[in-house]
């Protein structure tokens, strides 16, 4: 079972998270936060690096192989041992990232 992932829907899901982040911080946490992190910026990630970042918040994807990469989105696959579990997988990943097709 493959499906793909747009980029542009990690990098939308990442700021939000950010700024949600930032709304629910006091003082102290927002200088933290401005004071260690780059603001934004996740357009300029890595391929590899927007994965590390969005499994973060995303810990489903840990379930999952990624396949193909392009310039656009990528392609995954749920592991073997999960298979049992697609279909839930799918509904968790698809409710923040909006799967873009699924087989």
């Amino acid at each position: 079972m493959k499906f793909c992932i747009l980029k542009e829907r990690i990098i939308y899901l990442l700021a939000k998270k950010l700024a949600e982040n930032i709304l629910n911080s006091d003082k102290e946490d927002l200088i933290r936060i401005l004071q260690y992190s780059s603001l934004g910026g996740f357009e300029l990630l890595d391929d590899q690096d927007l994965l590390e970042n969005i499994m973060i918040h995303v810990p489903e994807l840990e379930k999952v192989e990624l396949i193909d990469v392009d310039s656009e989105k990528f392609v995954f696959h749920v592991k073997g041992e999960h298979m049992d579990e697609a279909s839930v997988i799918k509904e968790i990943i698809e409710k923040d990232l909006k799967i873009i097709s699924f087989a």
